[in-house]
């Protein structure tokens, strides 16, 4: 078991930003820390919080976001973002992250060089790797419509400036994205799904009611798990032959339950 003290990561981090207000300064850092992934075994880990995206290893905390050549540059005061995210392929060889501030970027950990994605749309808003670490999808949000782009790992240190990378979407802000075997399948701010395969081509499409948040899958891909920021767990059938007779999209997708998660309440399974 791995553990990693705050007042080290704290340290760490306020001797690299001694002027800037950053995760450091927090008075509840727990309250400002968005996702958490464990990497190398408990070695390292990725901390995204709204005060900066970190990857903390055991000797040393690096400040992958806001960039520390902008933060001196442009004077920043503090490290706080908008529309933060960030993303660990599952072979952990790759890391991505970007917000309304930044470009979509990439960390080749293997040779510790990190490229520049610029965005479809107007601002970054969320990244993912496909399972088998080939590729990463990007959308980059304006107001509550974007633009999802795949860019394929193999070729992102000789891609041209001008050249564009391949369009998988582009009509959806998206929160969150997980890729099965038929496709990525996308959430969006108007409360839809979509199922999109590598060539681009949607599969299906399924509304839940609120803005997507975050999705998971069954090991054995018979069903999707969709949270939304309206405080609603949606648990779908993948496999099932046809749709609710009220649902609304293009696929045969069930809702088996649903549960209501409110601040406050108790649990309420629909």
């Amino acid at each position: 078991m791995t553990f990693y003290p705050w007042h080290k990561i704290k340290d760490r981090i306020k001797a690299q930003l001694p002027e800037v207000e950053s995760l450091a300064d927090t008075i509840h850092p727990e309250n400002t820390i968005e996702k958490l992934t464990p990497m190398d075994q408990g070695q390292a880990l990725l901390l995204q919080s709204r005060y900066g995206i970190y990857l903390v290893e055991q000797e040393q905390v690096i400040i992958l976001h806001p960039d520390m050549a902008e933060i001196e540059e442009y004077e920043y005061e503090d490290t706080q973002l908008s529309m933060g995210h960030a993303a660990v392929s599952s072979d952990e060889r790759w890391i991505a992250w970007g917000s309304q501030m930044s470009s979509h970027m990439v960390l080749n950990r293997e040779n510790n060089k990190t490229y520049q994605v610029e965005p479809e749309s107007s601002y970054p808003h969320c990244a993912a790797f496909s399972q088998d670490n080939q590729v990463v999808w990007f959308n980059a949000c304006h107001f509550y419509n974007g633009v999802t782009i795949q860019v394929p790992l193999d070729s992102i240190a000789v891609r041209k400036q001008n050249e564009e990378w391949p369009i998988m979407e582009e009509n959806a802000r998206v929160y969150t994205m997980i890729e099965m075997e038929a496709g990525m399948v996308i959430g969006d701010a108007y409360g839809y799904l979509y199922c999109i395969n590598r060539e681009g081509q949607e599969l299906w499409r399924h509304f839940v009611g609120s803005t997507i948040c975050s999705l998971a899958v069954s090991p054995e891909q018979s069903q999707l798990a969709v949270g939304t920021y309206g405080g609603m767990l949606h648990i779908l059938e993948l496999g099932s032959e046809r749709m609710d007779e009220y649902g609304i999209g293009t696929g045969t997708l069930r809702e088996r339950e649903r549960y209501v998660l409110w601040r406050e309440q108790e649990p309420l399974r629909w």
